[in-house]
């Protein structure tokens, strides 16, 4: 599995490999950004894998981080990260940032954000997808997501949105703020999240299902 790292001042990295420079004979680590271009960097192993001094602390230059990486890209700068509740939690809580009511007692919640796999130079591993289901606190709303489970393919780059019936209108719908859904990964492993303002073409881009939705990935 890819190794990747985060600078002590932020940002995450892809370790690429190690080389020997064929002039002064010292290692060196290749490496690349998960940001901005994505600029390739060169730097000598000594330097990669050392400490520097932050306020009178040694701290490591780069730590690797542990867990599959997922790019977050924010599509509403209101957007929360998924999280867990519980380390141990299967899955992580999404929240709502926009709502509109596209029919009556059928609301539309964006979630403001896309998600990738980073999986090296293919941004497409089709072993795993992303599933969407509602949360065990659904039954305080009086409603129910529209196909119960959605699941989101990797390939996909649009925003993440969710449609909910409210089939029982005398009890409270989900606002914007609410945590209204919770996703997980088709595999046990954690996710490491990398924030980005660009994630990686594919041929399928921001084409979501269906002809009437052309704003996002409906769940």
């Amino acid at each position: 599995m890819e190794k990747i790292y985060r600078h002590f001042k932020g940002g995450y990295y892809r370790f690429i490999t190690e080389v020997t420079n064929s002039e002064t004979q010292e290692k060196e680590v290749v490496y690349q950004a998960l940001y901005g271009e994505r600029k390739v960097w060169n730097r000598p192993a000594d330097m990669f894998y050392g400490k520097v001094n932050v306020d009178g602390v040694e701290i490591d230059r780069f730590t690797e981080v542990v867990g599959v990486p997922v790019l977050f890209k924010k599509t509403n700068e209101n957007a929360v990260m998924p999280s867990k509740a519980y380390d141990d939690d299967f899955c992580y809580d999404c929240y709502a940032v926009s709502e509109k009511e596209i029919a009556p007692n059928v609301w539309k919640y964006g979630l403001g954000f896309a998600l990738q796999i980073e999986n090296r130079n293919k941004p497409v591993d089709i072993s795993r997808c992303f599933t969407f289901r509602p949360r065990s606190s659904v039954y305080k709303t009086g409603m129910i997501l529209s196909n119960c489970e959605g699941t989101v393919d990797d390939s996909y780059t649009g925003e993440i949105s969710a449609v909910f019936y409210h089939v029982m209108p005398n009890m409270p719908r989900y606002k914007v703020g609410d945590k209204i859904v919770q996703f997980h990964l088709e595999t046990s492993d954690n996710i490491m999240f990398v924030e980005t303002d660009e994630l990686n073409k594919t041929e399928r881009g921001d084409n979501g299902y269906g002809s009437s939705d052309k704003n996002g990935m409906v769940l």
